[in-house]
């Protein structure tokens, strides 16, 4: 019976004459209690050591509820999408920059925080999706979206960011600041497109309806040998599959200054025209992530480094 139970029920365990055949009444009794005792018995609610159980709930569905905020996009110079984008991604056959600001009021997987993102469209082959060049983070629960989506999506984040975004009527105003530099400086007037062209870019969302998009991700490791010798390695393409469940979707006409850091130079793709952008409010839900193909680490981490880590890891300290 013990076999078939197990087919229903996840605790199944067994005492008495089904474990020793030869046991007697009180053996079986004092099995069963101590049994039943640590049943009930109140365990700690985590632990450095976890049960299989425990390990299967780590990391579902990441779904980032109650997203607001402003995106927008610009068209820069070709060969400077061209330069920073990792091989075998192609360029869009428009050199479009997209940038995103938001609050993520209730993420699945960490407490609220803030996110900018800059990222570009690139083909695979046929395939159309968004590679992110870098993502800054701010707020409480940053620490934990930044461990989340490195370890667990391979995107390149960073912590250290200050967010400001203001809204008041009509007009938003959004600032992004890390280390000192002011990353972001984006104003939005709710009303109108700066061209319709914004509306084809976002597959044209509004309140009650749900889009679909992909992006492209490195994955990466760094090793050491048998002889201490750290390299990079197990390379790899993977893209995801995101839904958007627009509650708001207000377009805008947008306007845009970007600055670089040493450590984040988010002003290399330069602003030529202004697309437009638009004031959101969205459940986003990244439903899958797929591998994709295995790369030779020596020819992408090249184009990876800065996205993940700041100058000082270059011995770049500005100590003295």
């Amino acid at each position: 019976m013990a076999a078939k139970l197990e087919e229903h029920f996840v605790n199944v365990y067994e005492v008495g004459a089904c474990v020793d055949a030869g046991g007697n009444f009180p053996g079986a009794t004092n099995a069963a209690y101590d049994l039943v005792y640590h049943l009930f018995e109140k365990k700690p609610e985590t632990s450095f050591h976890l049960d299989a159980a425990g390990v299967k709930k780590f990391s579902p569905v990441s779904v980032m509820r109650e997203q607001e905020g402003v995106y927008m996009s610009y068209l820069t110079k070709p060969e400077a999408i061209s330069r920073i984008l990792p091989p075998p991604l192609k360029p869009f056959s428009l050199p479009v920059v997209t940038l995103s600001v938001c609050h993520i009021a209730d993420p699945s997987f960490a407490d609220n925080y803030y996110e900018a993102i800059l990222g570009v469209y690139a083909y695979l082959g046929d395939k159309l999706g968004l590679y992110p060049i870098s993502l800054v983070l701010g707020g409480q629960g940053a620490e934990m979206a930044v461990a989340a989506g490195r370890d667990n999506g391979s995107m390149p984040k960073k912590l250290g960011a200050e967010f400001v975004i203001r809204k008041e009527g009509d007009n938003v105003h959004a600032t992004v600041v890390r280390r000192g530099t002011q990353l972001v400086d984006l104003e939005l007037e709710i009303g109108a497109y700066n061209s319709p062209l914004t509306a084809l870019l976002y597959q044209s969302p509004e309140p009650g309806k749900k889009t679909y998009g992909g992006g492209f991700y490195y994955h990466f490791d760094r090793l050491p040998d048998e002889k201490g010798v750290s390299r990079f390695q197990h390379a790899a393409l993977l893209t995801n599959l995101c839904e958007y469940d627009y509650k708001l979707w207000k377009p805008g006409f947008a306007k845009l200054k970007l600055q670089s850091s040493l450590d984040d130079p988010w002003a290399e793709l330069p602003i030529t025209t202004i697309v437009g952008g638009a004031y959101s409010k969205n459940d986003l839900t990244v439903q899958k992530e797929t591998k994709v193909m295995d790369l030779e680490a020596d020819k992408v981490m090249p184009y990876l480094l800065t996205g993940y880590y700041d100058q000082t890891l270059f011995g770049r300290t500005g100590r003295k």
